[in-house]
């Protein structure tokens, strides 16, 4: 098959994937449509949900009312129902395995959520204006996954029809965007004999044909919920007798925004959700916040976590109340390996789709795949972070967002040649259409 047919191809599932967007460990589209593509290029195996991902080990499932309505979308499409059967039955998420022979395992992870955000229906917004917008309405692909999707696709494609002498994983996984999804495929198993791991991702504001061979700039997340109690009280015949749990929440949460910046890493802290009170004429007697703490180092994650616990109970005691909190670790912090970098540079070199090689030194974001870089290089592996430009017309996460189309077939192009380039059979060289 011709270079141009396979990228029209990948598109095409793209925008597919595009239009059916869904959320976290509800991508039971999303994982069929990937499902049908993997066995139209004959791969060698395909295992989805449980027999990839741990399901003790996830905490974002949703609850059965939810998850029958996204299981009610998915089987409203042109979806072949024999593929989607066993997703519905079990949990979304996929796993591509070649075998080329005895040579090294190579992971590639590619994420497949989608966010809690609508989609533009501005007419200078290509999917609306090309007619693949997000038909679920409140939800669309912000962050260019259903792009990744279909770049691990064309990575089996090539890999496939190639002379690679190795194996291949490559991990469709459900719920990145809720930092789940990595936790459950570490504790699944299949990432045990991978030696070489492979993330990335499109995007991040940079030109289409640039590549950042290496992402290091992980924070490290943190969430915590803090739940503060007080006294209920008639606020006008007896005010006096009121402790307001809202009044101590508000407090905590202005002082947690006030926690000052560390010089030995990046911080970040956000306070995302405040709730309480029963009744407009009711003394609120408890309210709850949550949000999540980030940072570079393991010290900033130990520093900030000590002074949310000091503002948090000194707003209770200011206003008569306790506070319970508890602290739930995310992700951590990672840092890349320079000779899989190296190599992925001198592939991605060796290509006429790469313009220039761009590095990323600030602190940037919190992501789950620093999950499975960790694991991979606990078991003495090598593992990057790859970002490849797309022309992204507006930031990640927001209604606008969109991906220059030709970003798939370069990092499609970049990804099978660094993972051939293990046993000295590269891909041969290929151009991307518009």
């Amino acid at each position: 098959m011709s270079d141009s047919l396979v990228a029209d191809r990948l598109r095409r599932l793209r925008r597919a994937l595009h239009r059916h967007p869904e959320p976290a460990w509800c991508e039971f589209y999303t994982t069929a449509r990937i499902v049908e593509a993997l066995r139209a290029v004959e791969v060698d195996s395909v295992a989805t949900g449980s027999a990839v991902f741990d399901t003790d080990r996830i905490t974002a499932d949703p609850d059965p009312e939810r998850r029958a309505d996204w299981i009610k979308r998915a089987e409203a499409t042109d979806v072949d129902p024999d593929s989607l059967a066993p997703i519905v039955d079990d949990i979304p998420g996929a796993m591509a395995t070649v075998k080329g022979g005895s040579g090294p395992v190579v992971g590639l992870r590619v994420d497949i959520d989608a966010l809690p955000v609508s989609e533009s229906t501005a007419s200078d917004h290509r999917p609306a204006a090309k007619g693949f917008r997000s038909t679920n309405d409140g939800y669309m692909h912000a962050c260019g996954h259903d792009a990744h999707a279909a770049i691990g696709v064309g990575v089996v494609r090539r890999l496939v029809s190639s002379e690679f002498g190795g194996t291949l994983k490559v991990f469709f996984q459900p719920a990145e965007e809720r930092g789940d999804g990595a936790r459950s495929l570490v504790s699944g198993g299949r990432l045990d004999d991978v030696e070489y791991f492979l993330g990335t991702h499109v995007g991040l504001g940079l030109e289409t044909g640039t590549v950042v061979p290496r992402i290091d700039t992980f924070l490290s997340i943190t969430s915590f919920e803090a739940t503060f109690r007080g006294q209920s009280a008639h606020p006008a015949l007896a005010p006096e007798d009121g402790r307001s749990a809202i009044q101590a929440a508000s407090t905590a949460a202005s002082a947690l925004e006030s926690i000052p910046r560390r010089s030995d890493g990046a911080t970040r802290i956000n306070v995302g959700t405040i709730d309480g009170g029963t009744a407009s004429n009711v003394v609120p007697e408890r309210a709850v916040i949550t949000g999540e703490f980030r940072a570079e180092t393991s010290a900033g994650t130990d520093a900030i976590e000590t002074a949310v616990i000091d503002r948090l109970e000194a707003a209770a005691s200011m206003h008569g109340c306790t506070v319970d909190v508890s602290f739930s670790p995310g992700t951590p912090s990672a840092t890349c390996d320079g000779p899989l970098a190296q190599r992925v540079r001198a592939a991605a070199a060796r290509t006429s789709v790469v313009d220039r090689f761009e590095t990323i030194d600030s602190p940037l974001w919190s992501e789950d795949v620093t999950h499975l870089i960790e694991a991979v290089q606990k078991q003495g592996g090598q593992a990057t972070y790859v970002g490849v430009g797309a022309d992204n017309p507006a930031g990640h996460h927001t209604p606008t967002f969109d991906v220059d189309e030709r970003s798939i077939a370069i990092a499609t192009t970049v990804l099978s040649r660094t993972i051939a380039s293990f046993d000295d059979g590269p891909l041969e060289a290929e151009t991307v259409s518009d």
